[in-house]
């Protein structure tokens, strides 16, 4: 282990299967969000061992039923897949029986009759876990090295309040449907880096890192590659209960900004609203965490160069015209009102058209037009935008009546 200064150094990149340092950012302040926990399930198996497929059918289950929230790493033991990882993990908890399932590090679900009996369990200790409010959360990224070779990076945070929380820190890479494309074989264990104990001090993350080199087997089913990261109790032998854990699906997202200010993995509406907060004058945008997520250019602070990278990344509803304005006819002296409604990610931009100039200040959903002289007899449409696209109306053709004064 080495330990190095705030960003990562090349040197540590090589053909290691893996290697693990840690990086304090110094300085980094937290975001006050309570942090989203997901619970992971450990499971002890083996390929002999028949009553272990109800244990994992459950859990199968368990990933259907709670997909943002849940998650599994099998572990064979005594069989062809087990691994000296798999057996020392096997060993903290003093799991011999099979199958065993600790739910979040704290409960197990030994045996199982049925996959709904092994799923009942799992799912009583899940929802007890998810009562527990938890303060730490973890970030991953990754990116190539060389070859088959990938470093993972794994921000491990806790969030400002209270005292400082030592515990012991996993990050592991898994293989779903493996060695079986069977629905019971999930995220199977493949390799891991040393175990770190690692303190937290509040509002502060810590950066970890640690390069994995994937074979054949992994790279010919990369879709079904998955990193898990998780931190728990520092305890010398399980129980141990998990603070929180993290993964990471194939393709792997390098670090840096990314545009996911809330961590639910994607650039939505929630999003939008904290890029534009972090532009709203210097006390914000060049706050860390403004920085850590907008910062596209990399000038330190939030600014309208950002935008263009963040309207790419933004994964909102283009707006779509429902009700488009309507022709009319109208004498001058009257008041004409059009109207232009359209569905789409807030916040909706309007503007209007007079053929094909915008008309100053008119940015409503609905205009009203003066006819003041000949030149109101014209074509109008609406114009809809928001960073996800951008869409015209059909043009409304407001025409002077017949029998006008």
């Amino acid at each position: 282990m080495k330990a190095i200064t705030r960003g990562r150094t090349k040197a540590m990149k090589n053909s290691c299967t893996c290697i693990m340092a840690v990086l304090l950012l110094a300085g980094a302040t937290v975001p006050a969000m309570g942090a989203d926990r997901l619970v992971l399930a450990e499971q002890i198996t083996a390929t002999w061992c028949s009553f272990c497929p109800n244990a994992s059918h459950g859990l199968d289950m368990m990933m259907t039923d709670h997909p943002d929230t849940f998650t599994v790493l099998k572990i064979h033991a005594a069989d062809s897949y087990a691994t000296a990882w798999g057996n020392s993990r096997q060993s903290y908890y003093g799991s011999y029986s099979y199958p065993t399932v600790w739910i979040d590090g704290a409960n197990s679900c030994v045996g199982a009759g049925s996959p709904q009996s092994a799923y009942n369990c799992q799912n009583a200790y899940y929802n007890q876990r998810m009562n527990v409010s938890t303060g730490t959360y973890l970030e991953l990224y990754g990116e190539a090295v060389s070859g088959n070779t990938y470093e993972v990076q794994v921000d491990l945070c806790q969030e400002p309040g209270g005292s400082p929380v030592t515990g012991r820190f996993h990050v592991a890479t898994v293989l779903d449907h493996y060695p079986s494309h069977d629905p019971h074989y999930r995220n199977c264990f493949r390799r891991a880096a040393p175990m770190q104990i690692v303190t937290l001090q509040p509002g502060t993350c810590q950066s970890l890192t640690a390069n994995f080199t994937f074979d054949s087997i992994d790279m010919n089913a990369q879709d079904d590659i998955k990193v898990l990261a998780w931190f728990h109790t520092n305890n010398s032998s399980g129980p141990a209960a998990i603070y929180n854990s993290g993964r990471m699906f194939w393709p792997f997202m390098p670090s840096g900004p990314n545009g996911d200010f809330d961590r639910d993995g994607d650039v939505d509406e929630v999003d939008f609203t904290a890029f534009y907060t972090c532009m709203d004058g210097p006390d914000q945008s060049s706050t860390d965490e403004c920085i850590a997520r907008f910062d596209f250019d990399e000038n330190l602070m939030v600014d309208a160069w950002d935008y263009s990278v963040f309207q790419t990344l933004y994964t909102g509803e283009p707006p779509i015209i429902t009700t488009h304005p309507q022709n009319t006819s109208a004498c001058i002296g009257d008041t004409v009102v059009l109207t232009c409604e359209a569905t789409g990610s807030d916040p909706l931009q309007y503007q209007w058209y007079r053929g094909i100039h915008p008309i100053e200040g008119e940015v409503d959903p609905t205009f009203t037009l003066e006819i003041v002289d000949q030149t109101g007899f014209a074509y109008y449409a609406c114009e809809v935008s928001n960073f996800a696209g951008t869409v015209r109306s059909n043009y409304s053709y407001v025409s002077e009546s017949p029998g006008c004064p």
